[in-house]
């Protein structure tokens, strides 16, 4: 018998996707238009790689309406924890994709202040916005699921009516973090919802079956329809919120989608007039290198900035 069938009778009532109240969502038309922008900015981002002109990117593919979906559900409140994959989300929640593709090129708004530049602190694709609580990829697969569970757990300290989404590719279920984050949610009663991106290998609902493992309801969804994702995880999160516990939810991998050709051509001229605008971005200031680490910079990193920014440095024992 799969340890999920040995949950009790309350846990599988308390399996069953609730259904959120009214559908906050955006129709599907909204999702087609993500779908269309996504695809552009994956073939322009390729084609500037080829071209020397942009580093690493990695690509969301297929999974773009269903990443569109899973950004529709959460609060504008809720943090989000995605991995590098996944940072897409941050441009379905608002950010101007000028400031997506400056992130990726280690830029600066021509605006800004070089001295208290963040431009180049993060690999590319590791979006972060306070603003629009989109937390940042953690440094290994699976490494942002736990801390999407301490803040969970800190917004329920903090007598917040909040939930926390995390969402990884079904790889990350393997490894330690995951098994850290599931147990201490099952446990505690985390108000956060795991959200996995199957492949063609988790066909069998293997998630599902593991989630069963930690007494932490899990559900199965086609990836081919994004409203149906997004109407589940919405009703996760308000359980969550309401202090029903986690959950798990495994989307199965969506067959690639065409976008609507005028959308899709709309797009690349879109992602092409960003990028040139991204282009004339400030490069960060040599101190901002060093600075930001330490609350007081200890003297290798001043000596470091001094070394770069052509001034004499003077070593303690010269001193």
């Amino acid at each position: 018998m799969s340890a999920q069938a040995e949950l009790s009778k309350a846990e599988r009532s308390r399996a069953k996707p609730p259904r959120a109240g009214k559908d906050p969502s955006p129709e599907g038309t909204a999702f087609s238009e993500q779908l269309a922008l996504s695809t552009a900015l994956d073939e322009a981002m390729l084609g500037w790689q080829r071209k020397g002109q942009l580093g690493f990117f990695v690509a969301t593919g297929e999974w773009a309406q269903v990443l569109a979906a899973v950004a529709a559900a959460a609060r504008p409140e809720e943090l989000i924890f995605p991995g590098v994959r996944e940072a897409r989300l941050a441009v379905f929640r608002g950010l101007p994709l000028v400031d997506y593709l400056r992130q990726h090129l280690g830029l600066d708004a021509p605006d800004s202040d070089p001295r208290t530049s963040q431009a180049g602190h993060a690999s590319p694709g590791t979006i972060a916005s306070a603003k629009l609580r989109m937390a940042a990829p953690g440094g290994g697969l699976g490494a942002h699921l736990p801390h999407a569970v301490g803040a969970a757990m800190a917004a329920r300290a903090l007598k917040r009516a909040e939930a926390c989404l995390a969402i990884a590719g079904a790889a990350a279920a393997d490894t330690d973090d995951c098994h850290v984050a599931l147990n201490f949610a099952g446990v505690f009663r985390a108000p956060v919802v795991f959200v996995f991106r199957a492949e063609a290998e988790e066909a069998d609902g293997r998630l599902v079956q593991r989630a069963g493992g930690y007494a932490v309801p899990a559900h199965r969804v086609d990836g081919n329809q994004p409203q149906e994702v997004h109407r589940i995880i919405a009703g996760l999160l308000a359980a969550a919120r309401e202090g029903k516990g986690p959950a798990v939810l495994e989307i199965s991998r969506p067959a690639k989608a065409a976008p609507d050709a005028a959308a899709l051509l709309a797009a690349r001229a879109r992602c092409a007039a960003a990028f040139v605008e991204a282009r004339q971005g400030r490069r960060p200031g040599i101190s901002s290198l060093v600075e930001g680490v330490y609350a007081e910079l200890p003297w290798p990193l001043l000596d470091q900035a001094r070394e770069l920014s052509g001034e004499p440095v003077v070593s303690p024992e010269e001193v």
